[in-house]
């Protein structure tokens, strides 16, 4: 099945859908992908998709929102490929450009989401030291090939020259890095890294626990024209 992300139009990602079906069965019909998206009117989605349902003089390009759910059901989305979709069809029927702002923004923070490389369980050695994310981070401002002493040098606080070796080590047997054609390290996915569902709580909570206390030294030793720091108190019901 197609990849909703790669989408902005929703009736483009379902004519996709519809073609990849077809390549695998050729007499697979319209009205046989209506049927399987929960429509009764056998036509509907096809003139859905080519913008071309009309009732008098006037043209409805609209998908229900409320039937959003069953077509991601029937397309197997996952939540977040479901959320998406209906974000694309609320987009494409907005009332007024602001409104339309509003959604696209929004797709575009899926797309960002959707860009993060996931960290395994089996790649959880990443978050025992603060400084292997610091210098996975530093990578792509920073070209580092064998300058581990000065690589070393550029965090706050500053480590050790063997430190910052075993850090790129540690990041190239996790498939995380590699060694460029240009003779410089290189991420090998994503820049954005994300925990994933089965990484153990203890380990996050231990990360958690030590980038507070980095953050807390920061704000401590570190003059305010060198680091970033901001608050922000919330009430939020029991339910949110």
């Amino acid at each position: 099945m197609a990849n909703v992300f790669e989408f902005d139009d929703y009736r483009n990602y379902l004519k996709e859908c519809f073609k990849k079906i077809k390549q695998r069965n050729p007499h697979f019909s319209y009205e046989a992908f209506s049927k399987r998206l929960g429509f009764n009117n056998k036509g509907f989605i096809y003139r859905i998709i080519n913008e071309c349902l009309k009732r008098g003089k006037k043209n409805i390009k609209r998908l229900p929102l409320n039937r959003c759910e069953k077509i991601s059901a029937a397309l197997k989305h996952t939540p977040a490929e479901a959320e998406y979709f209906e974000n694309l069809v609320a987009m494409a029927q907005a009332r007024n450009e602001k409104e339309k702002t509003y959604y696209y923004k929004k797709s575009r923070y899926f797309i960002s989401e959707t860009k993060m490389c996931l960290l395994r369980k089996d790649q959880c050695e990443y978050y025992s030291k603060w400084y292997y994310s610091a210098i996975f981070s530093l990578i792509e401002i920073f070209p580092i090939k064998d300058n581990f002493a000065e690589a070393g040098a550029m965090l706050t606080p500053p480590i050790t020259t063997a430190e910052a070796k075993k850090s790129i080590e540690l990041l190239e047997r996790l498939g995380l890095i590699k060694l460029g054609e240009d003779g410089f390290y290189h991420h090998t996915k994503e820049k954005k890294l994300k925990t994933g569902v089965d990484m153990p709580q203890e380990v996050k909570n231990k990360a958690h626990i030590k980038y507070t206390e980095l953050a807390k030294k920061s704000i401590i030793n570190e003059p305010p024209h060198t680091r970033h720091a901001v608050s922000m108190t919330l009430g939020i019901s029991r339910g949110t």
